[in-house]
């Protein structure tokens, strides 16, 4: 039986993801926890090559192809997972993996559905370019002033949950690609769950996939996207009522 499924998406990964399949699966074998790790490679045949010789008993590689996006692999990723909770972690080791415990164990003690690292959570320690803490605070205001997520962090790639209703939420979103942390935490709000934030330790690896231009352009184009299906489409309030509908149905 599988306690938690921790889902890595990856992209290109190439010189990043066997280090990050290895800590991992020194960490799984500490835990008490039935720990499975799941890689989701994202339309990359390099970082598949580069994964598939470390895949074992812990641990699955995955490929999708064509590339469509983090929040894709992600999605891809989940519907191999077994675990009452999922945990959402980068390759790359920007945070070491020792995070994940904090994760787990709010996730189990508060039973809370959502628990997301983050930077600004009283007991961060992050080291990382001071223009990546611009956009990232532009960012954060943002995604304030569109939604009052009310959460300090939302781009942190360490993020748990229990597994029912990341589905749940995982089956309605929009997003592939850049947004996909604020479309599923404005959707986490929508539906009333709890969110918690705890802090992390973050290095910032710069051999790992950056920030450019145009992922930041392309996210906020993206999370404009999200503010028109809530506000003005009500997209994701009418898939409510189709659930609702299915449900009542005979």
């Amino acid at each position: 039986m599988v306690d938690i499924s921790i889902v890595v998406p990856a992209y290109k990964e190439k010189e990043n993801i066997a280090k990050t399949i290895l800590a991992l699966e020194a960490y799984a074998i500490k835990q008490p926890e039935n720990i499975e790790i799941i890689i989701a490679i994202d339309g990359c045949q390099e970082t598949f090559d580069a994964a598939y010789p470390y895949e074992s008993e812990l641990t699955s590689v995955n490929l999708s192809t064509p590339n469509q996006g983090k929040g894709w692999a992600l999605k891809y990723g989940l519907q191999f997972a077994k675990g009452k909770y999922v945990v959402f972690y980068d390759a790359g080791l920007d945070f070491p993996v020792e995070n994940i415990s904090l994760v787990i164990a709010t996730l189990q003690i508060t039973e809370a559905p959502v628990v997301i690292g983050s930077k600004r959570a009283r007991g961060s320690v992050i080291q990382y370019p001071f223009f990546r803490r611009v956009i990232s605070a532009c960012a954060q205001l943002t995604t304030f002033a569109l939604f009052g997520l009310g959460v300090s962090d939302t781009q942190v790639g360490l993020k748990g949950f229990e597994r029912e209703k990341i589905t749940f939420i995982m089956d309605q979103m929009v997003v592939k690609r850049y947004a996909f942390d604020i479309e599923m935490l404005v959707l986490a709000r929508y539906y009333k769950y709890v969110i918690l934030e705890v802090p992390v330790r973050l290095y910032l690896n710069l051999t790992a996939s950056g920030v450019t231009y145009k992922t930041t352009r392309d996210t906020f184009v993206d999370t404009l996207g999200i503010f028109y299906r809530l506000r003005i489409l009500r997209y994701y309030q009418k898939q409510v009522k189709k659930l609702k509908n299915k449900k009542a149905t005979p």
